[in-house]
């Protein structure tokens, strides 16, 4: 048996501490002995008696449960007792119901898929993790995750993820493990991944960037927020109608998943709403597709205010198309164009031919 700290859940439904998270951490091992803690627990016996190698171990994978030769001190009738030795009543003392004269069952121990250190918790009593060992099977009492981190946080061990849960070579945790997913606990530190969690992490990952890092690398957050990976449950069913609303008073948070000149524009170009859109897609005049009866003037200050609101129709040509009919600079702008125009030559080319020469 191997001892080590506990804790991931695995998907969504699990609890932190769940026997079921727990035992993906901790695979379950085949200890072919009865309930021999509580005998020796009477006896005052110490851990260390029969799990010499416990103090020294540095490694989760490391084998700890005695061997024969541990039990010979104090029993002596095992002495010279091999793998071939026919079972016998002295056998099920320890090894419980196993059949005369056949070969004893042989013990499974997979390894666990965490790291730890016996040697460095040696100034921690067996019992501050392994609670209930004494009152249980062969098997331990494995401790919890909310049980190590509360007491490194109490003690100020280290907080690094990697120090206890397995790592990929890039650094981050090995999160899928025998077709499972492990996800952190609702109690540490916010990330809960429930219900709504694609929506609401922004809070969590602006906060705590290097807890998420642990697990997501800088690839997983941009081909979401780009829009190569977008989840589909984010917006409500009838979004396709009422998102216009929404895109003007938190155009923002529109734009970290979208791109107004490329996803929205594509869009409107299908709907029929765009300037540019093919005139089989157009509605009728005053069906949504025009501003009506705007005044220009009102249009100006619309697109000074919120220009993304207009790109989300309208392409550069647009806006050319308008200005080459209405002058778009004040009555002084003759007197400042010789100072700006150097600077900006690129786009008064957009309408002027000469560029910064005409203010020259």
């Amino acid at each position: 048996m191997t001892y080590a700290a506990a804790g991931l859940v695995v998907a969504a439904t699990f609890a932190a501490a769940s026997p079921k998270a727990r035992s993906l951490l901790f695979p379950a091992a085949r200890v072919p002995l009865v309930e021999v803690h509580p005998a020796h627990q009477k006896s005052k016996i110490d851990c260390d008696r029969c799990h010499a190698k416990a103090k020294s171990s540095a490694w989760a994978s490391e084998r700890l449960s005695p061997r024969m030769p541990n039990c010979e001190p104090c029993h002596a009738e095992v002495k010279g007792v091999t793998a071939a030795t026919p079972v016998n009543p002295t056998c099920r003392k320890c090894h419980g119901a196993l059949a005369n004269d056949r070969p004893p069952v042989p013990g499974f121990y997979p390894q666990p898929l965490v790291r730890f250190s016996h040697k460095a918790h040696g100034t921690s009593s067996c019992a501050s993790c392994h609670q209930g060992s004494s009152d249980t099977a062969a098997a331990p009492s494995m401790p919890t995750m909310r049980q190590c981190y509360d007491c490194h946080k109490k003690r100020r061990g280290a907080a690094d993820c990697r120090r206890c849960h397995l790592a990929q070579g890039d650094g981050r945790l090995n999160t899928r493990l025998s077709g499972a997913v492990l996800l952190p606990p609702t109690w540490l530190l916010g990330p809960n991944h429930g219900s709504g969690w694609a929506g609401d992490h922004a809070i969590t990952a602006g906060s705590r960037s290097s807890l998420c890092g642990a697990c997501h690398g800088e690839k997983f957050c941009s081909e979401c927020h780009s829009g190569a990976r977008r989840p589909r449950n984010l917006h409500p069913g009838d979004w396709l109608r009422t998102h216009g609303t929404a895109t003007r008073f938190d155009n923002p948070h529109c734009q970290g998943c979208h791109r107004t000149q490329s996803f929205c524009l594509t869009c409107h170009r299908r709907a029929g709403v765009a300037t540019d859109s093919p005139a089989a897609t157009m509605p009728k005049q005053g069906a949504g597709r025009t501003h009506g009866t705007t005044p220009v003037s009102e249009l100006m200050r619309r697109g000074k205010k919120n220009i993304t609101a207009c790109v989300a129709c309208h392409t550069e040509s647009s806006c050319i198309d308008c200005h080459s009919i209405v002058n778009p600079h004040p009555a002084s702008w003759q007197h400042r164009c010789s100072k700006i125009a150097p600077r900006a030559e690129s786009a008064c080319r957009k309408c002027h031919v000469e560029g910064a020469d005409r203010c020259r």
